[in-house]
């Protein structure tokens, strides 16, 4: 009997030492280096600010979505979003909206346009001047958290809210 296992475990001893030997072998060998891969930079989205005002009972009443960047030194606020919250109800406003114009002269900074109002008249509408007051506010600060903020309007009425901005708008570098 001692004679048939003999070879048996012969055989299991080389084939241990070749798959040891196998395993050092590709352990040691250097490996290929992975391609590297190639990243595209997604376009930098600009800075925004979002401004939520609040009705008389609580609840939020309308929202205002801006995009920032610069006209040569001057901030610039386009405005790319206004939904209406009633209740339940809500309403997405479509393009076009219209120019708006920050005032940083004055405390609290105004953000400042003109609307135009559907109404009851013979005309059907009027023009009506809209402003979102922010204080303390600077667009080029880090502005963290959120911003205290009034909506001066005679159709959403004078509503208090808040606005926050994504990240600060950089000041322009002039060239020599």
């Amino acid at each position: 009997m001692a004679s048939r296992r003999t070879p048996i475990v012969g055989l299991a001893i080389a084939g241990a030492v070749t798959a040891l030997l196998a395993t050092g072998y590709w352990a040691t060998q250097d490996s290929p280096t992975p391609p590297t891969p190639e990243h595209v930079a997604a376009p930098a989205a600009p800075p925004q600010l979002q401004c939520v005002f609040i009705g008389y009972t609580g609840a939020p009443r309308v929202a205002f979505l801006f995009d920032m960047s610069r006209d040569g030194n001057e901030p610039r606020f386009e405005q790319t979003s206004l939904t209406e919250i009633s209740g339940t109800g809500r309403t997405t406003k479509k393009p076009p909206f219209p120019a708006w114009r920050l005032d940083t002269g004055v405390e609290p900074a105004r953000l400042e346009s003109e609307i135009t109002v559907i109404d009851n008249t013979a005309a059907g509408k009027h023009i009506e001047q809209i402003a979102i007051e922010l204080y303390k506010y600077r667009p080029e600060g880090t502005n963290p958290g959120f911003i205290e903020a009034g909506l001066k309007n005679i159709h959403y009425q004078n509503l208090s809210g808040s606005c926050q901005q994504s990240r600060s708008l950089p000041l322009t570098v002039s060239s020599n």
